[in-house]
């Protein structure tokens, strides 16, 4: 049976070389201990590749509330939110609006997930 004794990140201490030899590619160095060899094994875990992820999303129901976050000095946003029927929550300092009209008025990337 092989059990992990302690695992190190990179910046702890006794892991310099290692560090040196592999840069920023090293995720981690394990400590394991082979009971039945009675061996310390040093091991290393790294980063071979990296690549975007994307994630199908659900989109909401049309009538479903979303929130959106706008600055204080945007007064013209501000408007067309309220001209939507969009509500300010004072308590989140966020409008809730219907998603279709959130789609409407392109801000779908000011959606805050709550």
């Amino acid at each position: 049976m092989i059990r992990v004794l302690r695992v190190l990140r990179p910046g702890s201490s006794g892991i310099k070389k290692i560090e040196q030899r592999f840069g920023n590619k090293l995720v981690c160095v394990r400590y394991r201990y082979d009971e039945e060899r009675q061996m310390t094994i040093k091991t290393v875990e790294l980063v071979v590749d990296e690549f975007p992820r994307h994630f199908k999303t659900k989109k909401p129901n049309p009538d479903e509330k979303q929130y959106i976050r706008i600055g204080y000095h945007e007064k013209d946003l501000r408007e067309k939110i309220k001209k939507a029927g969009g509500w300010w929550k004072a308590e989140e300092k966020l409008w809730e609006l219907p998603y279709k009209d959130v789609i409407r008025l392109d801000l779908e990337d000011r959606m805050i997930q709550k």
